[in-house]
């Protein structure tokens, strides 16, 4: 496969969001990007815990070079931490994004299956992006490393290849997609 040049540049970032303060990792981000997005031609995914009326959502929203907001994405299936505080996004989407092509983002556990219930081989989120054609899927990522592998700067190997395997039904469209996993780092604030 070859993947097309896209000539603006894209950053996925996410932040360590601090437990119960939203407005905290909100003003984290943007004192550390300030006016980033404005300075050059990028385009900036950000994940965060986000506020509509009385409900939260895990979601990510990716900002145009001139500030604005092309979209906001809410994780559609949520993992058994995510459930203690957030609701379930309405669900997947792609969206066409000048420049970029069709943006298909998900968010951690949207790769798996619904609940771990779900057929491993229903592959919900990489079959619903197969079908619409999606050309770039952002993944923000919060794996921690696997207990058998020992602490080290290295992506764990198993879960990479974990990643992959959940985008059979991309990979089995034959199509040219670019599949952007952006995993978090450091540790768990374990109590």
């Amino acid at each position: 496969m070859s993947f097309p040049y896209h000539p603006k540049t894209t950053a996925c970032l996410q932040f360590t969001p601090v437990h119960r303060a939203p407005h905290a990792s909100r003003a984290l981000a943007d004192s550390l990007l300030g006016g980033a997005p404005g300075m050059i031609d990028l385009d900036l995914l950000v994940g965060y815990p986000r506020r509509v009326g009385q409900k939260l959502f895990n979601s990510v929203s990716l900002v145009a070079p001139d500030g604005t907001t092309v979209y906001t994405y809410d994780k559609t299936f949520l993992y058994e931490a995510d459930e203690t505080w957030a609701e379930e996004g309405s669900g997947f989407t792609c969206v066409e994004v000048i420049g970029l092509g069709k943006v298909g983002p998900g968010i951690c556990m949207d790769i798996n299956p619904y609940r771990f219930a779900a057929p491993f081989e229903d592959y919900e989120f990489a079959t619903f992006q197969a079908q619409s054609a999606a050309t770039i899927l952002p993944l923000s990522m919060a794996w921690i490393l696997p207990d058998d592998e020992p602490p080290g700067d290295s992506a764990s190997v198993g879960t990479v290849k974990y990643w992959a395997l959940r985008m059979r039904p991309v990979v089995e469209a034959k199509e040219d997609v670019l599949v952007i996993a952006a995993n978090r780092t450091g540790s768990e604030n374990v109590a």
